[in-house]
């Protein structure tokens, strides 16, 4: 007896194996949805909070600092205003004691900058630069 396997269909395409004498259905059903990432995607803690619009996840506003932070720059080659972010994701780290993962938003803005890309006023994507360090350029 020979088992045959379906191959996975990327963009949401609902995949059936093919197996024990299994027929595949008549027609396959593709779900396709279109999302620009921006700001408001961005999540900064481990229960799921995101910076943007109420939904399905709490809203937490204080994860990028979009005012009053002296690290707030334009990108020079796109003009993309970058800002700092919070996140819980980051790690404390302590000369000769290594690096620990932060408990909470702390407040600093240390772990990297997003901004909105916009082209002829739309918003077109997210720009994501990492903290800067010594030895490399983002």
């Amino acid at each position: 007896m020979k088992t045959r396997y379906s191959k996975t269909v990327l963009a949401g395409a609902i995949v059936v194996p093919m197996c024990a004498g299994l027929s595949p259905p008549a027609f396959a059903e593709t779900y396709v949805r279109t999302h620009t990432f921006s700001m408001g995607d961005v999540s900064g803690g481990f229960n799921g909070s995101t910076y943007g619009p109420e939904g399905l996840v709490p809203n937490v506003t204080d994860i990028i600092c979009t005012s009053g932070c002296d690290t707030i720059y334009q990108d020079s080659k796109s003009g993309t205003m970058m800002y700092p972010v919070d996140s819980q994701f980051g790690f404390i780290v302590e000369d000769f004691v290594g690096a620990a993962p932060k408990p909470y938003l702390d407040g600093e803005y240390l772990e990297g900058h997003v901004g909105n890309i916009y082209e002829e006023g739309a918003p077109v994507g997210l720009a994501v630069s990492n903290a800067k360090t010594d030895k490399f350029k983002v």
